[in-house]
């Protein structure tokens, strides 16, 4: 993917709301020039302001498709059959409009503040996001598959799982991580049942093959987030690791070759309800771990800035304390988001740089003491800088409810 810079706004992580950014009139050039006008005098050209960039700013890259269209299907039909209420829409549309009207007015509490409004977001707005995390997930594996982390997802290190922690996770997140699995390790899928007339030897063979092949716990995803997800989280983790429930009318060779999503080991899954802006070096310790990790903030920094851009900022001087050497930091957020204060408004990605590139962090906090002569250097490393790029859903999907492509901005760090 290319880089370069994006002015406009996109979507935000609650539903399609957006927001306007102030326009910037260029300043007008001075009328005169001071200095000597004498015959011999040549009139020097007028200095060339910036063009303004367009409203619509640069075409965005397009993401390229890297999960298969029928993996893609099958999140999508795990997300209409885990909620059956997805096959009403019209029957939604007040619940999503209550939705709505309380993100528009920053009333998260109300907005996510009962189990319906939780399921009726999942329906509506996380299949689209799923689809579009873990497509760039696999393109991030890609790019950097010498990484510790991505090794062990994909089993070329096998001392430990791959760990995950998801700050503003939920149901997007979940599904995102189990395509992504899905895709890049063939032994996490589930397998069928045997035929029930299988002989005694070939279904010892069949269970020597399993236990050969069987993966223990490949991945361990931590979400954090303000709202209950739990619900929501563990219908889906279910729905992932349980064969898909097949109509009595169904054949006896899709009866065999029905199985689950992933196998029941490969994916653990956990939740924790909490404001990450109040954790402690310690919580974000226990959190992440001792190891490498993968730590994202998916549609949730510039809300974190929204909310208070000095909390934001520390919270991230302890996540560079707690965060392992080696670990990655990936950030998705609207293209062109921005963060005001009382005085300023400032591009999101340029305070995050300036938190996460700045002199290094000693107990959650800047390290200014340093010593006369000594090397200051930054904790983290960006290895991608993406300011704007879409990913555009594939027109063969069928879900009951309509599905959105997404643009959006894309950062990672490494923790040097």
């Amino acid at each position: 993917m290319k880089k370069f810079e994006r002015k406009a706004q996109s979507e935000r992580k609650h539903g399609p709301l957006s927001v306007s950014s102030a326009s910037k009139a260029p300043v007008a050039p001075p009328s005169g020039r001071p200095g000597w006008k004498g015959p011999s005098y040549i009139k020097k050209a007028p200095r060339q302001l910036p063009k303004p960039s367009s409203p619509q700013g640069p075409a965005s890259v397009v993401q390229e498709q890297l999960l298969p269209v029928e993996l893609q299907q099958l999140v999508l039909d795990i997300f209409r059959d885990t909620f059956p209420a997805s096959y009403d829409f019209d029957a939604l549309k007040p619940t999503l409009q209550e939705i709505k009207d309380a993100l528009i007015q920053r009333n998260f509490d109300r907005a996510f503040g009962k189990a319906e409004f939780l399921e009726a977001y999942a329906i509506r707005w996380s299949p689209s996001r799923a689809l579009a995390y873990s497509n760039l997930l696999a393109w991030v594996c890609g790019e950097r598959a010498e990484e510790i982390w991505v090794k062990r997802l994909i089993g070329i290190t096998k001392d430990s799982p791959a760990n995950v922690v998801c700050f503003g996770g939920g149901a997007a997140e979940i599904m995102a991580f189990a395509g992504l699995l899905r895709h890049l390790r063939a032994g996490a899928a589930g397998r069928p049942n045997p035929p029930e007339d299988v002989s005694e030897e070939l279904e010892a063979l069949s269970m020597s093959e399993s236990t050969a092949t069987s993966t223990s716990t490949a991945l361990n995803l931590h979400l954090v987030d303000s709202a209950n997800w739990s619900s929501v989280v563990s219908k889906l983790h279910a729905a992932l690791t349980t064969p898909p429930t097949l109509s009595k009318y169904a054949s006896a060779a899709a009866r065999v070759a029905n199985a689950s999503f992933l196998s029941s080991d490969a994916l653990k899954s956990t939740f924790t309800q909490g404001d990450i802006l109040e954790s402690g070096i310690e919580d974000l310790s226990s959190m992440i771990g001792p190891e490498p990790a993968l730590l994202t903030l998916m549609f949730t920094l510039n809300e974190l800035y929204t909310a208070s851009m000095p909390k934001t900022i520390a919270f991230l001087l302890k996540l560079t304390t707690a965060a392992p050497k080696g670990s990655l930091l990936l950030v998705i957020d609207s293209a062109g988001s921005c963060s005001e204060t009382t005085k300023k408004k400032y591009p999101m990605s340029w305070l995050m740089d300036h938190t996460m590139l700045s002199k290094r962090v000693k107990n959650g906090e800047r390290d200014e003491d340093e010593g006369e002569g000594e090397e200051t250097t930054s904790a983290w490393e960006k290895v991608v800088n993406e300011e704007s790029t879409w990913f555009r859903l594939a027109e063969s999907l069928k879900y009951p409810v309509s599905l959105e492509n997404m643009r959006f901005q894309v950062h990672l760090f490494k923790r040097l």
